[in-house]
């Protein structure tokens, strides 16, 4: 471990010994090796960091979102419901699911919101409060947020909300306040976005 000191201490270790330079050489090279041995001692008993598999963004025009530990975006959608995804076949090509079997969240986020289910084909879907999470296709960089508010049924998930709501502002495609009352009134098929 020795190796992997960072260099400033490395620095402080060398200034350290320097200022000892009025001291007898053993008295010297005894207090360096104390040193080292507790930095050593230090470095070694430290826990790893974890990888973050979920965390959050903020953008201006949508605010708080999930994003995943690479930094993009995830989405829920009005289609589905708490436990249940009713996306399927060709609008899966652009909105591919998201799924983590062990989720490390940061303490801003609360991991017992999280969950998951097992899709009709039998692949399993992380959950956000009991909604299915997806990635939308034409994000390809970490904050791209492309598919908010996409035909006013696909959003960036905001952690304060149990579920996405049609009420979203959305900067990419408006949708009439009627359309989006329509949505829920029929059972119009969705296919491909």
């Amino acid at each position: 471990m020795k190796k992997n000191f960072p260099l400033v201490v490395m620095c402080s270790i060398v200034i350290i010994g320097m200022s000892l330079g009025g001291c007898s050489k053993n008295n010297n090279t005894q207090t360096l090796t104390t040193l080292t041995n507790s930095i050593t001692s230090a470095t070694t008993t430290t826990q790893p960091l974890v990888a973050l598999t979920i965390s959050t963004n903020i953008k201006s025009g949508i605010g708080n979102y999930l994003v995943d530990g690479n930094g993009r975006t995830l989405y829920w959608t009005a289609l589905d419901s708490a436990g249940q995804s009713n996306v399927a076949g060709a609008i899966l090509a652009n909105w591919p699911i998201f799924y983590s079997s062990n989720i490390v969240v940061p303490s801003s986020l609360n991991a017992s919101d999280f969950g998951s289910i097992t899709r009709a084909d039998g692949t399993k879907q992380t959950t956000y409060k009991g909604r299915p999470l997806y990635y939308y296709i034409n994000d390809l960089v970490a904050g791209d947020t492309f598919g908010q508010g996409i035909n006013g049924i696909w959003f960036a998930v905001d952690p304060s909300l149990s579920g996405p709501t049609t009420t979203t502002n959305s900067p990419i495609s408006p949708t009439p306040a009627t359309a989006t009352t329509t949505i829920f009134t029929t059972t119009t098929s969705y296919p491909g976005y």
